[in-house]
């Protein structure tokens, strides 16, 4: 069966094919993959002649997520030794539930919104706050930038949210190591970056990953300049109080990121990213990084 049918099935809800896709990535480790289904939750049970580590076998599974149906809303994995009775450990990973991002947009002040793909580009729960805060709320993109933690982007830097096809990128010689290359969106050139990577907390996705890969990428724009940002996962549209924005402290991140950080918002604990300097990193205009016109900078 070709890969890229594997992924169909796999997404049109196919036990089989989920299950094949599992192995493919399990089969070098010795781990045999065994999956169920009980409504919109898939259990998936790993066995191996030595219990499989929980922490490392997720983070592979986390990368199939993609081929999952959309109905899903939680996959239960269980490690188990092979001959013993029960499992060894359990772990839930919580899926977003997919709605209308657009109608969030579109919630508020009147405020102008930009444009997206598609409505089912990106997953979404509910909202941090209600759309009828004090108009000093502003919008944020709330996403994954590594395994374990998040941060925002205000959504009115955001030109789109694009599912990427990993065989759809181009690689590009002589770059740094965070740019994965270009990709051609309709018609136009788009640089892609891993965020992780540029912002210098890892990697984000390696590139070597099986063609039927697909990339969660914001895409986001600043003077006419568009970027793409590669990411683990899209998690919602939250509203934030603009007064809650608090300056960068030196004492919470370190050098290598404070130069991205807009600002930290205090009641919710959470990180907002600089588009304009992401955009304009320093380390990618070395290179003679171009934009996404094409035009040299």
């Amino acid at each position: 069966m070709l890969q890229h049918s594997l992924v169909e099935l796999a997404q049109a809800g196919d036990l089989e094919a989920i299950a094949a896709l599992l192995r493919q990535r399990f089969n070098t480790a010795g781990i045999h993959v065994k999956v169920a289904r009980k409504q919109n939750c898939l259990g998936i049970l790993l066995e191996a002649d030595q219990t499989p580590d929980a922490h490392t076998v997720i983070g592979w599974i986390q990368d199939c997520l993609t081929a999952l149906p959309e109905d899903i809303r939680a996959v239960k994995v269980y490690g188990q030794q092979r001959g013993q009775a029960a499992p060894a450990w359990k772990q839930d990973i919580q899926l977003a539930a997919p709605t209308s991002l657009q109608n969030w947009l579109h919630q508020g002040q009147g405020r102008t919104t930009p444009s997206w793909l598609t409505s089912d580009d990106v997953p979404e729960t509910t909202p941090g706050l209600s759309s009828q805060e004090a108009p000093e709320a502003e919008k944020f993109l709330r996403f994954y930038f590594n395994r374990d933690e998040t941060a925002l982007l205000p959504v009115n830097c955001i030109k789109e949210v694009l599912k990427v096809p990993v065989a759809a990128i181009l690689p590009v010689p002589s770059m740094p190591d965070c740019v994965l290359g270009i990709y051609n969106c309709r018609g136009e050139i788009l640089w892609l970056v891993d965020l992780g990577l540029q912002l210098g907390l890892g990697e984000t996705h390696p590139i070597t990953l099986n063609a039927s890969r697909i990339f969660y990428t914001i895409v986001i724009e600043a003077e006419h300049t568009l970027l793409g940002i590669v990411v683990p996962q899209i998690m919602d549209i939250e509203q934030h109080s603009l007064s809650q924005m608090q300056p960068a402290s030196v004492e919470l991140f370190s050098p290598r990121l404070m130069p991205f950080i807009q600002g930290y918002l205090t009641r919710s604990s959470s990180l907002v990213l600089d588009v304009n300097a992401l955009i304009q990193d320093p380390c990618l205009h070395r290179y003679r990084f171009r934009d996404a016109t094409g035009d040299g900078r």
